[in-house]
């Protein structure tokens, strides 16, 4: 039976940190909230979330108080016959309250509004993004400290059968069933599997302080240890349009371009608020008197209610200059629209074509190593009987301990596919891994 793996994944991760289990949920999880970088995106998301609301209050009216004293001397003068005239003085008080309601500012409210609520959400797919590119970064980490687990456990099994081997071999050297030379190089293959150990040991401490990083631990110490089991169930294959029109829903990357597509022409039109009519609604109420004692007496009352209408007339010849501009600029948040487009439909196409190859690869290398653990016990056996030689023997070794390697290798390099795949489709990742 045809099995096409594109969404149908089981898995069982776990892994272990000295007495606590972590599974691939909880990894998930815990390094979704250390992340910086997801807590920068949300921090700005929100600050978009108050402009937003800034904006929006921009539709209610204003009302200010207003006081203020004046106290005014003129300068001593002379008269006709040349004698100076008393120094005259004056006082004025006036307290107002003026109520200011805009009813049209050149576009300047609504596009302003339509403008800042496409920032918030520009602002929430980076922020989505940037989670997106986290789980990935703590799958992926996963899978590598996982991956060399199980490289290190396979050449520890493969030291065992060379250690075995490296003894039968001496006690027939002995009897004279083997050559010495033969003893000598099942001796430095085992020296070579040992030096292997050493390195993979070594990319082991290094994947699991990588996955510490991730996880806001401290780096160091004893490795963290993961075991994994796959499963992998049998899906529909996923056609190229239908992934791409996903993708065209729910990638964060290209919603951002359109989003900022959209911005841009609201952004154009602000421009142009200052060259356009504005009209408010102004009303005031207060008191206005000469005489301090006399300030807020009945008679001082006044109040006035009237229409501000302002016309720019003129401009300079800007406004040409400005839609010039607004129509490059428009132009180029829309070819970057399309560049996006073939990008990603370009990564989905390659990804699909690698995730089937991995299918494929990893299904010859199941058959492959099943198929060199057979050939290896029957060597062992037929040598024992003196039916097959030492190389019959040393090449099986090799066949499956190599076998093995490219077995390990194309599960964690489908599964990565697959991430890949995902990720690119928009898939909410949190829900698959972290569930």
């Amino acid at each position: 039976m045809r099995r096409n793996l594109l969404f149908f994944l089981g898995l069982s991760l776990s892994s272990g940190l000295h007495a606590d289990v972590l599974t691939l949920s909880s990894v998930v999880k815990r390094g979704l909230e250390f992340s910086p970088e997801i807590q920068k995106a949300e921090a700005e998301w929100k600050s978009n979330q108050a402009i937003t609301d800034q904006r929006e209050r921009a539709l209610f009216p204003t009302l200010d108080l207003n006081a203020t004293a004046t106290m005014k001397d003129d300068p001593a003068r002379l008269d006709n016959q040349n004698s100076l005239r008393q120094t005259d003085s004056s006082e004025s008080y006036d307290a107002s309250l003026q109520l200011v309601q805009p009813l049209f500012r050149g576009g300047l409210i609504l596009d302003g509004i339509a403008s800042t609520k496409l920032a918030e959400e520009i602002s929430r797919q980076e922020w989505y993004n940037v989670r997106q590119k986290a789980v990935e970064a703590l799958v992926s980490g996963y899978y590598t400290l996982a991956e060399n687990e199980r490289r290190l456990r396979v050449a520890e099994e493969h030291s065992e059968v060379l250690k075995s081997y490296a003894d039968i071999v001496s006690r027939y050297e002995k009897i004279g069933r083997a050559r010495r030379m033969d003893r000598l190089q099942a001796v430095v293959n085992l020296s070579l599997v040992e030096s292997e150990k050493v390195k993979l040991k070594r990319d082991r401490i290094a994947a699991s302080d990588e996955l510490k990083r991730l996880l806001g631990l401290s780096e160091g110490g004893a490795p963290l240890e993961g075991q994994l089991q796959v499963s992998v169930a049998p899906s529909a294959p996923i056609d190229l349009e239908a992934a791409v029109e996903a993708a065209l829903k729910n990638n964060p990357e290209y919603r951002s371009a359109v989003l900022k597509e959209q911005k841009q022409g609201y952004d154009n039109s602000l421009d142009f608020a200052s060259d356009r009519p504005a009209l408010d609604l102004r009303a005031s109420v207060g008191y206005l008197s000469p005489d301090r004692p006399d300030w807020f007496k009945e008679d001082s009352r006044y109040y006035s209610v009237g229409l501000s209408l302002k016309v720019p007339i003129f401009s300079g010849l800007s406004s040409l200059a400005k839609r010039r501009s607004h129509i490059e600029l428009l132009k180029a948040e829309s070819k970057q629209v399309e560049i996006t487009r073939l990008n990603i439909r370009q990564e989905i196409q390659a990804a699909r074509e690698d995730l089937s190859s991995e299918y494929i690869r990893l299904n010859a290398a199941e058959t492959a190593a099943g198929q060199g653990r057979e050939a290896l016990q029957l060597a062992n056996a037929a040598y024992r009987q003196g039916t097959a030689s030492s190389q019959d023997v040393l090449n099986a070794q090799r066949t499956r301990y190599d076998s093995e390697k490219v077995l390990i290798e194309s599960q964690f390099s489908y599964l990565t596919a697959l991430l890949n795949l995902r990720r690119l489709m928009g898939v909410d990742l949190e829900k698959v891994y972290a569930q």
